[in-house]
């Protein structure tokens, strides 16, 4: 009886160090002790800097709010419970990330979102959100 204990414990010690091997093959996200600040960017620096190859505009409205207008290119994934899963499926973990909301409200729960799936790009957002594109002629679609 002994015997089969210490088989069985083996074979989960096996089991528990082979996992662990390939874990430390994948890179962790770093331990955040606080969100990243996130600084709001004027309309023309922001259009400038969406242009850059490698980056990726997130707008986070709802989908009424994206389909009533929203700058060409941007990517809609609206801030609610699946937007993690959602996040993770269409976004690039490579690209530059700039977002654009309805309100600063939502930042934080947004950036949290993104940080916990493994999106550490995050640059910057648009400031005063589509307001302040329509307000400065800018094109939407």
């Amino acid at each position: 009886m002994a015997h089969d204990f210490l088989s069985q414990i083996l074979i989960l010690l096996a089991g528990s160090l082979l996992v662990l091997s390939l874990v430390r093959r994948f890179k962790l996200p770093p331990i955040l002790g606080y969100l990243p600040t996130l600084l709001p960017i004027p309309v023309a620096p922001f259009a400038e800097a969406i242009r850059e190859p490698g980056t990726v505009l997130l707008d986070i409205r709802d989908i009424a709010s994206f389909g009533g207008g929203h700058i060409a290119g941007a990517q809609n994934i609206p801030l609610r419970e699946t937007f993690p899963i959602w996040a993770g499926w269409m976004l690039d973990p490579q690209s530059d990330i700039y977002l654009v909301m309805e309100n600063e409200a939502c930042l934080d729960v947004a950036v949290r979102h993104l940080l916990r799936v493994g999106f550490d790009n995050l640059v910057c957002y648009l400031g005063r959100g589509m307001d302040a594109w329509f307000e400065a002629g800018m094109p939407f679609q």
